[in-house]
């Protein structure tokens, strides 16, 4: 949603939040060939993602070690920043990377042309073709205007939903990608698991070009 439009406003999600976003911040299926075209329904990711998820529900708060973060707090501390697309998501963009290098993850940031934002992209498991690529945008749309009851900046829990800025859209999904990752990262992958965020998708999918000049040359 661009500025010239009305904001989105309040809308509660239930935990954990797991909407998919479409267009260019879709779950996206990576070949040989680099990045093909996003996968759909929601149906499609859930049968492709399962293979993760036995034993363990993915967004649930077991423990995996001494930095592990279940889903909603990390989705706490995420919509705790504020990345309105007319600011910089670089703190936020920087709690991740650190938070993925606690658990031995490596991450690649692609910033804009002056730094003051940035995409991030990781790889969990063989740096091979194949796998999938887990891909969300980390800014948000404006508040103004809106009638919100509580601070949209600070996650509150009413009748069994969670309201905040960029909790459906999405947050919500960073957060579940993040925990997924953490688990994924104790365990022997054969495929990869690939983490693409990024910057401006707001304002009209600014950012996740600049990532894809780069992702082209992957495996």
């Amino acid at each position: 949603a661009a500025f010239g439009h009305s904001a989105t406003p309040p809308q509660p999600v239930k935990a954990p939040a797991t909407k998919i976003h479409g267009g260019c911040a879709a779950v996206l299926a990576t070949g040989r060939v680099g990045v093909k075209q996003p996968i759909g329904p929601w149906g499609d990711f859930a049968r492709n993602f399962r293979h993760l998820n036995h034993r363990l529900d993915l967004c649930d708060g077991a423990p995996m070690s001494s930095q592990s973060v279940s889903s909603i707090d990390m989705l706490k501390r995420l919509v705790a920043f504020d990345t309105t697309s007319r600011n910089s998501n670089l703190d936020l963009i920087k709690y991740i990377q650190a938070y993925l290098d606690e658990h031995k993850v490596p991450s690649t940031l692609v910033p804009n042309a002056d730094g003051t934002k940035a995409n991030l992209y990781a790889t969990i498991g063989p740096d091979k073709a194949g796998g999938i690529v887990l891909s969300g945008h980390t800014d948000v749309v404006p508040v103004e205007g809106q009638a919100w009851s509580s601070d949209p900046f600070r996650l509150e829990k009413r009748n069994g939903n969670y309201f905040g800025r960029g909790t459906a859209d999405m947050k919500g999904f960073i957060a579940c990608c993040l925990r997924a990752a953490e688990i994924a990262s104790t365990r022997k992958l054969h495929t990869p698991i690939n983490l693409a965020l990024s910057y401006d998708e707001e304002i009209g999918c600014v950012g996740v070009r600049r990532l894809l000049d780069i992702l082209k040359d992957a495996p």
